[in-house]
């Protein structure tokens, strides 16, 4: 059964979580596999730890946490949110998580990311975005600079992984820049 989309494209659609979310997004915060790259997988997350977060976020006026669904399956394949939300300075920043490794590398990421960035300026009138990754972690970077997004900064060694420090990049998108692309 399709939930009422809220910004949809010719594959994909974004809804708000809902309870049925919640276990395969919690299966995702448990994979391995899924939070190599994120600060993320320390601990085991439970259900109702999903749970509190995401009634965390649909009460969070600074948060807008969404499912990005599969059309021709209808299925949640990730989620995708716009946080920090400066409503006064108009800027955000984005996250996304392919959850479902079945469907990482056939551009829904890059598709996810293009949907939410002609919400938060079209809609929501942001004129800045901005995300950060770690510096392995080169299908985030990669979809982020497909978007328009530039390299901004970089904070050398900021997280632990695999016996070593990685640093955190950070990207931004003006307003004007992506309105630049779009034309």
């Amino acid at each position: 059964m399709q939930n009422k989309s809220f910004i949809e494209n010719s594959e994909l659609y974004l809804r708000s979580m809902i309870e049925g979310d919640l276990p395969e997004w919690t299966s995702w915060f448990n994979n391995p596999k899924t939070t190599s790259y994120m600060n993320k997988g320390f601990s085991p997350v439970t259900i109702v730890d999903q749970e509190k977060r995401l009634e965390v976020l649909n009460n969070d006026k600074k948060n807008i946490q969404l499912a990005i669904i599969l059309k021709d399956k209808d299925i949640l394949i990730g989620i995708l949110g716009l946080h920090k939300i400066d409503w006064i300075h108009r800027h955000a920043d984005i996250s996304i998580v392919l959850g479902n490794n079945k469907y990482k590398g056939k551009g829904y990421g890059s598709q996810a990311i293009s949907m939410i960035v002609e919400h938060a300026f079209n809609k929501l009138n942001m004129h800045k975005l901005t995300s950060g990754m770690w510096s392995n972690n080169h299908a985030s970077e990669k979809i982020f600079i497909s978007n328009g997004f530039i390299k901004e900064g970089c904070k050398k060694e900021q997280f632990f992984y695999q016996d070593a420090y990685v640093d955190e990049l950070n990207y931004g998108l003006l307003k004007d820049d992506w309105k630049k692309n779009e034309n």
